[in-house]
């Protein structure tokens, strides 16, 4: 999974993430930079691309945003967290970080519900060696 961050916001919720997805078979990437098309090609193994949004800096409340990496793939999930009150200093409150993280965590399980499966891997068991019985 690549996670795109650009503030230090995204970074503070990068960290609740890792806690949230510490139990999943992936891998977290962060990449510092403005989520766009041409980066959908930076890791042909990515299974997921994240990225949030603000339109308010000043208030608490940031939009979640994740794509499955598949190319050709066009389902993307959006959720908008926090309840929009003014912050002091325009920081992501610690509860809503947390959100946040929670539905990063559920939006990878929806992605990885929509993928399709992994071809099976059929293995043939090598032949027994014959051994002659006595007479």
């Amino acid at each position: 999974m690549i996670v795109w961050v650009e503030t230090s916001d995204d970074l503070a919720l990068v960290e609740r993430i890792r806690g949230q997805v510490s139990d999943l078979d992936l891998a977290l990437v962060v990449q510092e930079s403005s989520p766009t098309l041409q980066h959908s090609t930076t890791d042909p193994h990515a299974f997921a691309f994240v990225w949030f949004t603000r339109n308010d800096s000043s208030s608490d409340h940031i939009v979640v945003h994740a794509a499955a990496a598949q190319s050709g793939a066009s389902h993307e999930l959006v959720r908008e967290v926090g309840d929009g009150t003014m912050t002091p200093r325009g920081e992501l409150g610690s509860a809503t970080l947390e959100a946040a993280a929670l539905v990063v965590r559920e939006a990878l399980r929806e992605l990885a519900a929509t993928e399709p499966p992994a071809p099976a891997q059929i293995t043939t068991p090598a032949p027994r060696k014959r051994t002659a019985v006595g007479p």
